[in-house]
């Protein structure tokens, strides 16, 4: 997939590839919008295209259409990918959030997080956000998203964004 065209702001990618062991990631885990290795992943319900969770839910704020196949979609057809996808996206190997710091740790991608909670690089920084996306739109009356982790993920979103306002 090239570039979405129509997105206003592309997005950091919270993953970037270069992170990775071998700097090189499997396209099939890089989201199409940020160009970032897949966070929080959501896919369209027609043709199966995962995105990171916050990218596809801000693209849908803006467009009512999927970022890939240009199908109608509403955030209440986006779904979780599955259970293999997922847990081959975990095996995906990458350094320790505190790297820059000095922790020279490699860990799968599914225990990122616990890591970097437990590093002792972290200088008793917060744990690192991990489930946090969407916009204010998806907690609005009458918006019922897919799944619960959609929702969790749409309302952490917008926790998100107050923040850094």
């Amino acid at each position: 997939l090239e570039n979405v065209q129509g997105a206003q702001t592309m997005p950091e990618p919270r993953f970037p590839p270069e992170r990775f062991v071998g700097g090189e990631v499997d396209s099939t885990f890089v989201c199409p919008i940020c160009f970032g290795v897949l966070d929080r992943a959501l896919e369209c319900c027609a043709c199966e295209q995962p995105f990171c969770g916050e990218c596809i839910i801000g693209w849908l704020s803006r467009n009512p259409s999927c970022a890939a196949c240009r199908a109608p979609l509403l955030p209440t057809q986006l779904r979780r990918p599955s259970r293999f996808f997922r847990q081959r996206q975990g095996e995906l190997q990458l350094g320790c959030a505190y790297a820059e710091r000095g922790c020279p740790v490699t860990v799968k991608l599914s225990e990122w997080h616990t890591h970097a909670a437990d590093c002792e690089r972290s200088a008793g920084d917060a744990r690192p956000e991990s489930y946090e996306v969407a916009p204010e739109w998806a907690s609005s009356p009458g918006v019922k998203l897919a799944s619960a982790r959609a929702h969790k993920v749409a309302r952490a979103a917008g926790r998100r964004r107050h923040r850094l306002a």
